[in-house]
């Protein structure tokens, strides 16, 4: 193999590996754009719990809520489906259910969303460490809870 030969394939290498890693990428990108959009409408609708809507609003982003939750068992994270499960669970029973466990339970599912979606990302942990130093996590202390959930 002359010098050419031996460049032209290095070329052709770096070029398929390139169309991979570009597909890679925008098919990661594709899947953070439905979970992103779904968590979305998620928590919007969770909105109806609260005794700040309106009562035709309210049921209507009510049975919303279990259609989208359907949609996040197959798309999102473990973690984001067990914290919706244990929030509709509470919801179940809130006569039973104090208002610190509801706030506590719809804190945590807006805080797996959140994480689930930055989380996922295509860059190695060296260099999302070196972008994300002085970046300061989310915690359920900065989410506020207006209204009463019912």
């Amino acid at each position: 193999m002359n010098g050419v030969q031996y460049i032209l394939s290095i070329i052709a290498s770096l070029g398929v590996g390139s169309y991979f890693t570009t597909k890679f990428i925008d098919r990661r990108n594709r899947f953070l754009d439905s979970r992103k959009e779904i968590y979305s409408q998620m928590a919007e609708s969770l909105s109806g719990f609260f005794d700040t809507e309106d009562k035709n609003s309210k049921q209507i982003k009510l049975s919303e809520v279990l259609k989208q939750y359907r949609q996040i068992q197959i798309w999102g994270a473990p973690e984001v489906v067990r914290s919706i499960k244990v929030f509709i669970k509470i919801m179940d029973i809130s006569i039973l259910s104090s208002q610190k466990n509801k706030d506590q339970s719809y804190k945590n599912v807006i805080l797996s969303m959140r994480n689930d979606l930055l989380k996922e990302n295509i860059l190695p942990n060296f260099i999302l460490k070196f972008i994300n130093k002085n970046r300061k996590e989310l915690n359920e202390d900065d989410i506020d809870v207006y209204g009463k959930i019912q």
